[in-house]
């Protein structure tokens, strides 16, 4: 049996079951186990990182609802969705650098509406909006300030800084 295709029962319970509903009354036994292993919630930050997991979902399907409705001032309240999102990974979740950090500040002065990290952070890179318009200059501030500052960076900035556009994503074709 394939568990990839639609109708099996895997892909079927994740497309017909509601996602569970989390609060932090249901996070307590889990506070309580760590508590009886000698750890406590502060050393795991089991809190901050579930709540940065569960905005992210709402940051998500804000963003999905803007770009569906495409009210006036949708470019601004994506920009603005990318931008907590990436205060909350590096705040809740930690996982971004001084580097990232660094970088997603650079492009928000650059001119970019909306800067985040991606590809789980811990180093890595940004993905940032810029309008095309803007976009040129944006380049330029962006290898000025954060490449040329560095010998290092400036050897990777050729394959590291460029321009895209967004797309559909990745796709699974299966043959039918």
């Amino acid at each position: 049996m394939n568990l990839t295709t639609p109708d099996s029962p895997i892909q079927k319970a994740k497309w017909t079951q509601p996602p569970p509903r989390v609060s932090s009354q249901s996070l307590l036994p889990l506070v309580s186990y760590t508590e009886t292993k000698g750890h406590t919630v502060t050393t795991f930050k089991l809190y901050q990182r579930a709540k940065h997991v569960y905005s992210e979902a709402g940051r998500v399907l804000e963003f999905k609802k803007i770009c569906s409705e495409a009210p006036a001032s949708a470019i601004q309240l994506l920009g603005e969705l990318m931008n907590q999102s990436h205060i909350s990974c590096r705040d809740m979740y930690e996982c971004s650098c001084p580097e990232l950090d660094q970088l997603v500040d650079i492009c928000l002065q650059s001119g970019a509406i909306g800067s985040r990290l991606t590809g789980a952070g811990w180093g890595g890179c940004t993905v940032s909006m810029v309008p095309s318009d803007k976009l040129s200059t944006f380049l330029t501030n962006v290898k000025e300030a954060y490449y040329k500052s560095n010998d290092q960076r400036l050897a990777l900035e050729k394959n590291s800084l460029f321009a895209t556009k967004p797309g559909g994503g990745a796709l699974v074709f299966l043959e039918a």
